[in-house]
């Protein structure tokens, strides 16, 4: 039963890692809303949360060592359910108010990214952990779809409205707090000396590289194809 419970927490967790994404579909209409703003600093209402989310990403790491985990993802919850309020209630006054929000949103992606995973690693182990990992992956994707799909549903009736799915991480924090139990960080001296003597293969860094060109040409196409849709249902 506590097994099961940490899986709904994790799977929760996962399902919202790719929140930010939902600025996508909204880019040409703060782009339209904001007139004479440079379109490369809304473009940035999509990017921050990637900048933002590579640095918490790694500043989770170390920080797991000295605080809870569950801490850290609440933390990161809260973070994103901020960002995401704010933008809905004050985004209208400034793009700079947008990407303050975004900054908060990179924090929970980058936080949870890292979290999601080093939980399904404290807590399950050898086949588990496989299986744990291949759930993790679908609801991370499946989680995209449905927020995608609403945030663009949301957004036909006004672009501030697509900030309403923000408030799924309402049930989520209610979800951590109940199921996920309160670690206690501690590192022993083998696993010191084992972090010391383990090394990377080739492998791991031939796919690192084909991760990051994959991540730079998604986000080449996502910043641009609704400002690209824009500007050519002007010409017709």
């Amino acid at each position: 039963m506590k097994k099961r419970k940490i899986k709904v927490a994790i799977l929760s967790i996962s399902s919202l890692l790719m929140i930010s994404m939902t600025a996508s579909a909204i880019l040409a209409d703060i782009q339209a809303y904001f007139v004479g703003v440079d379109p490369s600093l809304i473009s940035m209402v999509l990017t921050i949360p990637a900048l933002m989310g590579l640095v918490f990403a790694f500043a989770s790491g170390p920080l797991s060592l000295r605080l809870p985990k569950k801490n850290l993802v609440i933390f990161g919850l809260v973070c994103g359910l901020i960002g995401g309020m704010v933008a809905l209630l004050f985004g209208s006054t400034s793009i700079y108010v947008l990407l303050g929000c975004s900054l908060l949103l990179g924090v929970a992606q980058g936080m949870n990214a890292t979290m999601s995973m080093a939980l399904i690693a404290e807590y399950f182990v050898a086949e588990e952990s496989g299986a744990m990992m291949g759930l993790q992956s679908a609801f991370v994707n499946g989680g995209s779809m449905v927020l995608l799909f609403t945030s663009g549903m949301l957004a036909g009736i006004q672009w501030q409205m697509s900030y309403l799915v923000y408030l799924v991480f309402i049930p989520a924090i209610v979800i951590v707090m109940k199921n996920l139990p309160m670690d206690h960080p501690k590192v022993h001296d083998e696993e010191k000396q084992t972090e010391k003597s383990a090394k990377l293969n080739v492998r791991v860094y031939f796919t690192a590289v084909i991760m990051f060109l994959f991540g730079a040409f998604l986000f080449v196409f996502q910043t641009n194809i609704a400002l690209y849709v824009n500007f050519a249902s002007r010409l017709h």
